[in-house]
Parts: C-alpha cells; structure tokens; sequence
C-alpha cells in the first residue's frame, strides 16, 4: 500500500494504491481512524484500476494535535474469509 503525496498532508486529496499478489483476495475498503486522539471513521472505498491493483482517494481532516497518529486497516475478503491488514503512519501540522 502507498499513499501520496509524502508527506502525507491534511485537507488535501491523498492517493492510495494497493497492490495484492493473490488474485482470489479482493481489497473491500479502507477504514483511517486516529489513534492520539478520535477523529471519526474515514472509509475509503477501493476500486480496481488493473488485475490486483487497487486505487481510492480520501481527505484527512485538521487536528489540534502537532503530530497525528493514524490506523489504516485495508479489508480484504477471498475464499470465504476476510483479512485485516494494518498499517500505522503519522501527519504533521
């Protein structure tokens, strides 16, 4: 998974490009939630841009806080099952 620009800004559109190497898992969503402190769900729906590549787009909101701490947990579902992938990124204001 990637996001750009870098750094990663708020207010701005911020790209996501997932890539899956197993054909039978379908990325569903993106769900971003702030760690330091609740900023509300962010869900990011994923469309497919080619064979196993993925792509969305979202908007981080303004914090109080100077550095912010952010989950972003990819859903992926294939062969009945479904997978949580987490990842852990920071933004600065």
């Amino acid at each position: 998974m990637s996001m750009t620009p870098r750094p990663i800004p708020l207010m701005q559109p911020i790209n996501i490009h997932l890539a899956v190497d197993d054909s039978v898992l379908q990325p569903s969503h993106l769900d971003i939630t702030g760690i330091n402190m609740a900023m509300g769900l962010n869900r990011v729906l994923l469309q497919q841009e080619r064979p196993l590549t993925w792509r969305g787009e979202t908007i981080l909101p303004l914090c109080t806080q100077r550095q912010m701490q952010w989950q972003a947990q990819v859903v992926l579902k294939g062969g009945g099952n479904i997978y949580h992938l987490n990842y852990s990124f920071s933004t600065h204001r």
